[in-house]
């Protein structure tokens, strides 16, 4: 039988340019790329290729965080470029490096607002309009309004302005 760390350790090419070891094992499709796959003995499982890795050399579960790649490489397992982390931590990470290409508040195909316009929500809400009047000022239904207001959508923009970069 094979210790667990020889069998991990065989499924990877480390790139001395990068410095990134990249899984040459079983790969996962996940919707957006490929991610390494590696079936653990014990506990008798398949994880994701990095996420094992921060098991084998973290010695750590990584349970509901994410383990996110500093050097945004999805095959990289190398524990050195990988990173624990929320949801948010992970999106923000994608965000702050330029990889997210998702449209945001008014350049979201189904915006029915302005950037501008869901700031003046949040003001009219703050000296105390009704969500229901807002709604008709703006012509919405009072959901997107209680979605604008709760920082659900148009989540971006802060008192000021936005905080990510905008689209032109």
């Amino acid at each position: 039988m094979v210790p667990v760390l020889d069998r991990f350790l065989a499924k990877i090419s480390k790139d001395s340019n990068t410095g990134c070891w990249n899984w040459t094992g079983a790969k996962h499709w996940n919707g957006n790329g490929y991610y390494g796959s590696f079936r653990l003995s014990n506990p008798r499982r398949q994880y994701l290729a990095h996420r094992a890795a921060w098991l084998l050399f973290k010695n750590e579960e990584p349970n509901e965080y994410c383990i996110c790649h500093h050097c945004d490489n999805r095959l990289c397992v190398n524990p050195e470029h990988l990173f624990k982390g929320t949801q948010r931590d992970n999106m923000q990470d994608m965000i702050r490096k330029g990889r997210g290409n998702h449209a945001w508040g008014q350049f979201h195909a189904c915006a029915k607002l302005t950037n501008k316009q869901a700031e003046e929500i949040r003001a009219l809400h703050k000296e105390g309009h009704f969500k229901k009047h807002i709604a008709h000022m703006y012509g919405v239904d009072s959901k997107t309004v209680r979605m604008i207001i709760a920082n659900k959508s148009y989540h971006h923009i802060v008192s000021g302005g936005p905080n990510l970069p905008s689209k032109s």
